[in-house]
């Protein structure tokens, strides 16, 4: 609605980094929100394990290892910049 037809990559990427909560997932998921440095959502992360056959939650929400995954997530698009500029 927001920007209008035809999408393009540029509008998808644009309309998710709007997204900040999605009402009715509350209780269910983390409170999810997209932005021009974080399109993870917040690195949330929920460990599951099976139990008597069910799909069950064994852990909360919890951030796995953001701070290491960012730090190499950085430093490889400073590499690629760098890499560009050659």
């Amino acid at each position: 609605e927001k920007f209008g037809w035809p999408i393009d990559g540029e509008k998808v990427q644009r309309g998710f980094e709007l997204i900040d909560g999605i009402p009715g997932l509350e209780g269910v998921a983390p409170h999810l929100k997209i932005t021009s440095r974080d399109h993870e959502g917040g690195g949330y992360v929920q460990i599951f394990q099976t139990r008597s056959g069910k799909i069950v939650p064994s852990t909360d929400w919890f951030h796995g290892f953001r701070e290491v995954v960012l730090e190499e997530v950085y430093a490889a698009a400073k590499k690629e910049k760098q890499e560009e500029k050659k």
